[in-house]
């Protein structure tokens, strides 16, 4: 599956909307208990920085727009309304329009509103189809929930749908995985992202980490798990388009395809990211001070960094290479510059170590490869 390249006309918007119940013992994001309070701050203060950067988006094509948390869908119909509306001079037929959900807090009526008012594709929070692995990882819903929350997004006219899995958890069996990876594959979405658990700092889990990493499959079952995945989605037609990610069809995530591809993305609310002319920034990680800068017309954020034209060739070039397909390396120079003398010897040996095939005019991951890009990653960079 060949992606399309970005035009320097390509944007993407994502908006942090950071409410929870309650956060998950792994969670690391930024989030804020679903309290009214907090979704009018947050709601004034966003429709203030969308009128503030448009500037940056004006006369730009908007590829995606992603509402992303926490869980964003607890901010309800009516506030994801008001940020579209906002956006709607700036909104096309072809855009992907992406709504985070968690499966145990959305019936039928209020997927059917988030339809309604533009939202076009699903990201749902399933991480297992094991009971027992939710209840391990401190989530809320079972796999009935994400079963009716399924049927649900069906009914409400949703043709897009992903569904997120993780794997290398605590005392994680193979035989588990596969019964996991089967009722995905029976759950017939158009999408699925995998993700292995990482403990971080902050984090439930990273209090108990030396318990919990004892417990985690070792790195040949987590290899066997990822490769097992890889076999079973490709039985029943899904593409494997990037490293973590498969898709039927053409329904490959548009936005988190733009991270690859390095396609500029500005971001909304409080701790959300951006990247921009060459530059990547945060936005403040706390609403009151953030919704204050906002309210005061000052720049939100709190960290920014300009990349160097070397170092946003090597991560753009690390970032290209998450794709399956690679990239045209002849394209790659012509947006990024000429890759080094240096930098092609490192890619030279990492074709030689069998982790990179180089095919004629592209560089891609070889299978070796996709289970190191993060060491390929660090070697270019």
């Amino acid at each position: 599956m060949l992606i399309p390249t970005p035009t320097s006309g390509d944007i993407s918007l994502y908006f942090h909307l950071p409410f929870c119940h309650k956060k998950c013992d792994y969670c690391h994001f930024y989030v804020l208990p679903n309290k009214d309070e907090y979704k009018s701050l947050l709601l004034k203060s966003l429709l203030l920085e969308i009128d503030q950067k448009k500037a940056l988006f004006n006369h730009k094509k908007i590829q995606s727009v992603y509402f992303g948390g926490g869980t964003p869908a607890l901010a309800g119909p009516h506030f994801i309304e008001k940020i579209l509306e906002a956006l709607r001079p700036h909104l096309h037929n072809e855009i992907e329009i992406t709504l985070e959900v968690n499966p145990e807090n959305y019936d039928l009526t209020a997927l059917r509103s988030f339809h309604q008012i533009g939202v076009n594709r699903l990201s749902l929070g399933v991480q297992s189809f094991d009971d027992d692995m939710l209840i391990r990882l401190g989530r809320t819903h079972s796999s009935k929930d994400v079963e009716k929350a399924l049927e649900n997004a069906k009914k409400a006219a949703f043709n897009n749908i992903s569904i997120d899995l993780m794997y290398d958890l605590p005392d994680q069996t193979l035989t588990e995985w596969r019964h996991t990876l089967e009722k995905a594959i029976q759950s017939d979405t158009t999408h699925i992202s995998l993700y292995n658990l990482s403990i971080e700092p902050h984090t439930v889990f990273y209090k108990y980490r030396d318990k919990i990493k004892a417990r985690m499959p070792k790195a040949s079952l987590s290899i066997e798990m990822f490769e097992e995945a890889k076999s079973q989605f490709e039985k029943v037609s899904y593409s494997h388009y990037e490293i973590s990610a498969f898709c039927k069809e053409d329904y490959y995530s548009k936005h988190n395809t733009g991270y690859w591809l390095q396609r500029p993305h500005l971001g909304f609310g409080p701790s959300a990211f951006s990247f921009y002319e060459g530059a990547r920034f945060q936005n403040i990680s706390n609403l009151h001070k953030y919704s204050r800068k906002i309210k005061a017309n000052e720049e939100a954020t709190d960290f920014k960094e300009q990349l160097s034209n070397d170092l946003h060739l090597k991560e753009s070039l690390a970032l290209h290479l998450r794709l399956l397909h690679g990239f045209d390396i002849a394209s790659f120079e012509e947006r990024f510059g000429l890759i080094p003398t240096t930098l092609s010897k490192t890619l030279q040996k990492l074709v030689e170590k069998k982790l990179l095939i180089k095919d004629q005019k592209r560089l891609r991951l070889s299978n070796k490869g996709l289970l190191f890009h993060d060491d390929i990653a660090s070697e270019i960079i």
